[in-house]
């Protein structure tokens, strides 16, 4: 939801997120709190890049992660296992 508010998403690393999205291109990732910390304070000093995250952030929800995107993938997958039955 704060991708589609064109927002700079921050969150917990964690191995299915590059599946979706970029880290440290589309959404900021941390593994533990001074990591968290440190990634904070260093993008509330830096808007420019911040803005980018975001901007990356929000053209890759509308390009792969609007409801109806989403939808048609999980329609393909309920076909890909009705034809293999």
């Amino acid at each position: 939801e704060a991708m589609a508010c064109n927002s700079c998403v921050v969150t917990q690393s964690f191995n299915e997120l590059s599946i979706y999205f970029r880290p440290g291109i589309e959404v900021l990732t941390y593994n533990n709190d001074r990591e968290l910390i440190s990634l904070i304070d260093y993008y509330l000093k830096n808007e420019k890049l911040r803005n980018w995250i975001s901007e990356n952030g929000y053209n890759r929800f509308i390009q792969d992660h609007t409801w109806e995107k989403r939808w048609l993938s999980v329609i393909k997958d309920i076909e890909k296992i009705n034809n293999n039955e």
